[in-house]
């Protein structure tokens, strides 16, 4: 049985900037899992994406990414382990990474992971690969 785990109050906060979907989503995923996460980012303003573009932490510009919209249809969750987050723990992402994919199957939602995109987790370096990042894919 997975370990009982909640959200801090700053990731609910930055949770409910996202769509109702993935809020669902993210609050089966913590209950289902044995790993402590974190809500990264929801909703992301058009500054602040321009910054990340420009720091290279993203691809798209203000305006492109499913981060801008309100409410937004990306989140960024991450794995904690001892209070930190988990960025090489190779094995931890790909578990992390097929049970959001699994719980979002079951509730019939169809999304896109980050750690997909390229299928290289050592891509990392290189912004490709983006593990904390799930998005919702609508018609």
């Amino acid at each position: 049985m997975a370990a009982h785990h909640t959200w801090s109050d700053r990731s609910r906060e930055r949770l409910a900037t996202c769509d109702p979907r993935l809020i669902s989503l993210m609050n089966a995923t913590l209950k289902a899992s044995p790993l402590d996460l974190v809500i990264i980012e929801g909703h992301r303003s058009h500054e602040r994406q321009a910054e990340l573009l420009a720091a290279g932490k993203s691809k798209l510009g203000p305006g492109r990414s499913k981060h801008n919209a309100s409410p937004s249809k990306a989140v960024d969750v991450a794995i904690l382990r001892d209070g930190k987050v988990a960025w090489t723990d190779r094995d931890a992402w790909l578990q992390f990474g097929g049970l959001v994919k699994g719980v979002a199957a079951t509730m019939g939602l169809t999304i896109r992971w980050g750690g997909d995109w390229d299928g290289d987790f050592d891509a990392a370096e290189h912004g490709f690969w983006d593990g904390p990042h799930f998005e919702l894919v609508e018609d």
